[in-house]
């Protein structure tokens, strides 16, 4: 199964048009100005005057719930920026650290800190301190309650959401080996899945962060798109399923289905009882 997954993988990469590595572009004066004012935001060390600099919803690492005004900013501010990022963010050199990715905003050091392109507020932090890791592990196992007892057995979750007609879920089984579970959308996370493939391969493209997880299930090949750089208007992620008759080469898509991006609808949310208690241990 992964030998074809992997022909599968190689084909989506020669097919998409979005494979082409973007990069980096020099600095001009204005851009550098307007990351030095983030800069020292940082230095400050204030997070009521950081709060209106940030693009929400601040996405987080899944099941925790994303950021999605100011005032969860400012309550989470220490939890998400912890010594060692703001060291990290105030001593970087821009001419060396920091890079401009075309559409995709200006990047540190690799994408752990992103700035939006259009109006440079913060758009995405890719860090986890160990505050924010230790409440990541108390909302998995909170939220692992609400999962059949069939599929609670996985390393970490990746996607959790719904489509005009499935509730649809990938888990990390052990590293670099994903697993698809997917429900008729009338049923519960709780209810025996319709469909379960494990065996699941991820393929990145460009350079910004979009992914695939592809599954191959008989002769069907399930590929959800993840759109990391979406915006509210835009189809963050996309469950495509095609069906090949003998060969590869005969590879076909039958259906789309598209999630609405509505912020934290494509994760499985606890109530905010159970996130405020969750916090506060």
């Amino acid at each position: 199964m992964k030998s074809l997954l992997k022909v599968v993988l190689i084909l989506f990469m020669i097919l998409s048009p979005m494979c082409r590595v973007q990069a980096s572009e020099i600095l001009e004066s204005e851009e550098k100005r307007h990351i030095q004012n983030f800069i020292n935001l940082i230095k400050e060390n204030n997070s009521k005057k950081i709060a209106p600099h940030v693009d929400y919803p601040l996405n987080r690492f899944n099941p925790v719930p994303n950021i999605n005004n100011e005032a969860e900013f400012i309550e989470k501010y220490e939890m998400l920026f912890d010594d060692n990022l703001k060291e990290l963010i105030i001593k970087s050199d821009i001419e060396k650290d920091w890079e401009r990715i075309g559409w995709r905003g200006y990047m540190l050091n690799g994408g752990i800190i992103w700035l939006a392109p259009d109006n440079y507020k913060l758009k995405a932090v890719n860090y986890l301190s160990d505050k924010e890791k230790e409440y990541k592990q108390r909302v998995l196992e909170e939220s692992k309650k609400a999962l059949h007892p069939s599929i609670k057995d996985f390393g970490r979750p990746i996607l959790s959401f719904r489509t005009d007609n499935f509730i649809i879920r990938v888990d990390e089984i052990e590293r670099g080996n994903y697993r698809y579970t997917s429900w008729n959308k009338n049923k519960k996370t709780l209810d025996e899945a319709d469909i379960i493939i494990h065996d699941g391969v991820r393929h990145f493209y460009g350079s910004g962060g979009n992914h695939n997880y592809l599954f191959k299930n008989d002769n069907y090949i399930y590929v959800i798109q993840v759109n990391t750089f979406c915006n509210k208007e835009d189809e963050c992620l996309k469950l495509l399923v095609y069906k090949f008759e003998q060969s590869i080469k005969d590879l076909r898509m039958i259906s789309e289905d598209i999630c609405c991006n509505k912020g934290d609808e494509y994760r499985p949310l606890l109530s905010e009882k159970s996130l405020k208690i969750l916090m506060d241990e």
